[in-house]
């Protein structure tokens, strides 16, 4: 059995992060290209009236600019509105995740945004009985969970949607992507070198977490030790 060298230990800081608006660009020019639009330029254009561009994200069909207010995504709206009229800038407001465990099967996402109050979307995880709920703001959120909906004279849970930093799938290592990875292939279902698992082609040996070497768990469960502590930090925050 090839053991490989040492498994990276990659952990990820969890900062409490306040809601930003992103401006979604579409129709722009099919050679443009991200220094065309950097974050010192768009300031540029957008002078003294926009206090801080945070992020630019080229999409496969459109362009996010991420701001650090409402009034910053406005203005930024503004000044593309006044150039080329063609193009199409429009706001997309921050938005609080939820989720809703143990959902009758008869249920749909319409129906079930429908039964709670301020739930602007629902969306059904894979073929589970969980929905992600999508609120505008902490406080609809936080009544969501105080009140849940009752279906079929049952109480349905709804609770905050948590979610980990990034795992990369190569090398199970979380905080950071493939563009950033030189490490060697990991199977994220018993830790060894030189293969991995897919849904075509499951691992069958036993489980054993790439990350603490661990054989209570694998590396993309929630019961590893920095798992468990990252999502302690989400909770907190």
């Amino acid at each position: 059995m090839n053991k490989g060298p040492p498994a990276p230990s990659i952990v990820p800081t969890v900062t409490e992060t306040k809601p930003s608006y992103a401006v979604v660009l579409k129709n722009l020019p099919s050679d443009l290209t991200k220094s065309d639009l950097r974050k010192d330029f768009l300031q540029k254009m957008c002078g003294r009236e926009c206090s801080k561009i945070v992020e630019v994200q080229p999409r496969k069909d459109n362009w996010r600019v991420v701001t650090a207010s409402k009034a910053d995504a406005e203005t930024l709206v503004g000044v593309f509105q006044n150039g080329d009229k063609s193009l199409s800038a429009t706001i997309r407001s921050p938005s609080h995740l939820g989720i809703a465990r143990f959902v009758p099967s008869n249920i749909n996402d319409d129906e079930l945004r429908a039964l709670i109050p301020k739930c602007v979307s629902s969306e059904q995880i894979g073929n589970t009985r969980s929905f992600r709920l999508k609120f505008e703001t902490k406080v609809d959120l936080m009544n969501a969970i105080k009140n849940p909906p009752v279906i079929d004279y049952e109480r349905i849970k709804v609770a905050e949607y948590l979610s980990l930093p990034v795992r990369y799938f190569k090398c199970q290592a979380y905080g950071h992507i493939s563009s950033s990875c030189k490490n060697e292939a990991i199977c994220a279902v018993c830790g060894d070198h030189g293969h991995s698992s897919s849904k075509t082609s499951p691992c069958q040996r036993p489980k054993k977490c790439a990350l603490c070497k661990s054989q209570d768990h694998p590396c993309y469960s929630f019961k590893y030790p920095v798992a468990q502590g990252l999502l302690s930090k989400v909770k907190s925050a």
